[in-house]
């Protein structure tokens, strides 16, 4: 099965957006780390790829009529759109999302590109690309790192798990029977290289919130 059609079946069933909570004060904090990538960008014009729900969205302060989420789950946008119906929503596959008709000072996602195979987040930074000018934002956020993986499944990166070597194995028997359930990991040389492809600068940072993570913030060169 394709990466976008495997990822569009599950996301399909699902009401929440599965990061490790569902609380307001999870997502308060996940926003303030997003804030802090941002820096002292102001964005107007602003583009969420992988919106879903729109947990995030109560803590970010975008103006609603400047902001526009894209995502492929109806029932994680239909709760997204009930709480916030003058925002503009659109269903679409995030990797190969493009507005040909504007341009946005922010373009990011949160724990979203795990979900992209490599021609896939290939294809989604050039579609980012042609959709900003050369003061845009392009944020990744939250991707799973490799350099962490075995650690994170032994359950040394996670609080709600107990570090064990079993642990580690049954995860790499279900990851090459089934696929990883957390999707595609990646390094910091793969995004680094996608993103000189593109004319990005990028910077990175690691995660906060989570230990086996890290961000990638880009701009235009």
């Amino acid at each position: 099965m394709r990466t976008v059609e495997r990822w569009k079946r599950f996301w399909s069933q699902q009401t929440t957006p599965l990061h490790q909570s569902d609380s307001a004060d999870f997502y308060r904090v996940c926003a303030e780390e997003l804030k802090v990538l941002f820096g002292n960008h102001a964005p107007k014009r602003v583009l969420e790829i992988g919106c879903g729900n729109g947990a995030l969205f109560d803590f970010l302060n975008f103006d609603p009529a400047n902001y526009r989420g894209v995502d492929f789950s109806p029932t994680l946008l239909a709760a997204f759109q009930s709480r916030y119906p003058q925002v503009a929503l659109e269903r679409a596959e995030g990797a190969s999302y493009a507005d040909h008709e504007n341009q946005y000072d922010l373009i990011f996602s949160h724990g979203v590109i795990q979900y992209f195979d490599m021609p896939m987040l290939d294809t989604h930074f050039a579609s980012a690309r042609r959709m900003m000018h050369k003061n845009s934002l392009f944020v990744c956020a939250s991707i799973p790192w490799r350099l962490h993986r075995s650690n994170y499944e032994r359950g040394r990166l996670t609080r709600q798990l107990r570090p064990s070597l079993l642990r580690m194995l049954k995860s790499k028997i279900a990851r090459g029977l089934f696929g990883d359930s957390m999707g595609h990991w990646y390094n910091l040389d793969e995004i680094s290289d996608l993103a000189a492809k593109h004319g990005f600068s990028v910077e990175f940072y690691g995660s906060m919130v989570y230990m086996y993570r890290f961000h990638a913030v880009m701009r235009c060169k």
